[in-house]
């Protein structure tokens, strides 16, 4: 821990280096350390660090002082993060930044917090709002394969198939849409 003190004293821009070059000694030391948000960004950009380390160095985050760069690293990271700095991302991020994140971390959210997301995302997004086993057609992108993959798993749709029109498009690649119907809704039913 001294180290890395006498580090920021004498060079603050060799702190990141000085971690990387020690990443045990840094884990080690971890919850005693304080790290500006631009040398966070730098070591979750790092391959140094498994997904349990990374965690533990979110957690350093000033969530106070989160900006958008910072959000946009938050963005990237394809593994489960803490919900606190999942809404701290969301909340800076520009509308057409957010579905990114929403991909990456879209098991923190509950399936009915799905609901409002999906409004707050482009009308095609809007046929998986309707919870009474609704079919649901969107355009076949890798990012809306993804998304009903990962819907699926979250038991949110029953079914997401990949189906081709027989047409091209303008680039003369196949069109193809993933067709699926959202699960319905479970009805509580209020105590007599």
């Amino acid at each position: 821990m001294e180290a890395f003190q006498e580090i920021r004293v004498l060079a603050q821009s060799l702190v990141t280096d000085f971690i990387l070059h020690n990443p045990k000694e840094f884990v080690e030391v971890i919850d005693s350390i304080k790290l500006e948000n631009f040398e966070i960004n730098m070591l979750l950009k790092s391959e140094q660090f498994d997904i349990n380390e990374k965690n533990q160095i979110i957690e350093l985050y000033d969530l106070d002082t989160l900006a958008i760069d910072d959000a946009m690293i938050i963005r990237d990271l394809n593994f489960n993060i803490d919900r606190r700095t999942t809404d701290a991302a969301w909340k800076l991020l520009p509308d057409d930044k957010k579905y990114q994140l929403f991909l990456n971390q879209i098991a923190s959210f509950s399936n009915e917090e799905l609901l409002s997301i999906f409004e707050q995302f482009s009308k095609v997004y809007h046929q998986l709002i309707e919870r009474s086993n609704y079919k649901y057609t969107l355009p076949y992108t890798k990012y809306n394969d993804e998304l009903t993959q990962k819907l699926l798993e979250k038991e949110y749709v029953t079914s997401s198939n990949r189906h081709t029109s027989g047409k091209r498009n303008l680039l003369g690649e196949e069109t193809a849409t993933i067709v699926g119907y959202v699960k319905q809704a479970k009805k509580t039913v209020v105590g007599v």
